[in-house]
């Protein structure tokens, strides 16, 4: 449970570093591609005792999902981190976690897994939740940043790209490519998303300054990214069931996150968004533990 609750405060702690990376002026992609290779570094040192080999990361079954999967998370990561510091860590962290529904509807009609009543009420009260905490597109944040009206679209990009990400890794699952609590293919996940960053940034070095502060960001920003998944694996390891790690981790990512960003960064909350978060909360119990 130690292990349970490690991830959850860790993974919270994400949106509150990228609000300080907006405070600071550091730039989060650069921040962001050094995160990955830190978080390929204290993977393959935890993982694999601090071996690295590039010829056993590209000849396994899942190789080329995690190329794609890396593509995915660098590009959604970004997203998230853009719509957190305009939009505020408890309405991103909503549409983040409903991306839930897209391995159920890939189970149902895909892999012929059960379709139930409850899988369609928590896919129809996350479908409701995104409205209603999208209900007033003008935020605050939105006012201050010259009244950008388009800004609603981040946590929404978020949301796809969640649900990609997370469509991607329940198929190699459900295709039994990895052995289980496999490390290695999170890691390679991490190399793949630092390997596209770095082409970018090599692209485009000559348009902007890699200073200190924003390597030291993505150090900070790597530690807590690669723990957050690393105790989810501790917590299956010591024998917790996925059926429940992965709901009360979802849940109370959502609930820290969200209290994050009340009580720490003030974000004004509407009765819509209180409704949609609270109807967030129970889709993601029924879409868990549904049968």
């Amino acid at each position: 449970m130690l292990a349970l609750a490690g991830s959850i405060i860790l993974s919270s702690l994400l949106g509150v570093i990228f609000k300080y990376f907006d405070k600071y002026g550091i730039d989060t992609f650069t921040a962001v591609v050094v995160n990955y290779f830190v978080c390929v570094g204290t993977g393959f040192f935890f993982a694999n005792k601090g071996t690295f080999s590039i010829l056993a990361m590209i000849s396994q079954p899942w190789t080329w999902y995690a190329v794609f999967i890396g593509l995915v998370f660098i590009i959604s990561f970004m997203i998230f981190a853009k719509s957190v510091q305009a939009i505020g860590i408890m309405v991103t962290s909503i549409f983040q976690k409903m991306s839930l529904i897209a391995p159920v509807i890939i189970g149902i009609f895909i892999f012929g897994e059960a379709n139930t009543t409850v899988k369609w009420s928590g896919i129809l009260l996350s479908l409701i939740a995104i409205l209603l905490v999208n209900h007033n597109k003008k935020t605050e944040n939105e006012v201050n940043n010259n009244g950008h009206q388009k800004m609603f679209l981040l946590p929404l990009l978020t949301f796809v790209g969640s649900c990609v990400a997370d469509s991607l890794i329940f198929v190699v699952e459900h295709k039994n490519l990895i052995s289980q609590n496999d490390v290695g293919f999170v890691s390679s996940i991490f190399f793949f998303a630092g390997l596209f960053g770095l082409a970018f940034l090599l692209i485009t070095i000559r348009s902007r300054k890699i200073r200190p502060k924003d390597i030291l960001g993505g150090l900070i920003l790597g530690v807590p990214n690669f723990f957050s998944i690393y105790f989810i694996v501790v917590a299956l390891q010591k024998g917790m069931d996925g059926s429940i790690v992965f709901p009360l981790n979802n849940l109370g990512v959502l609930l820290l996150a969200g209290a994050f960003g009340l009580f720490l960064f003030g974000e004004k909350i509407s009765a819509a968004k209180v409704v949609g978060y609270l109807c967030s909360i129970l889709a993601i119990l029924l879409l868990s533990f549904a049968s």
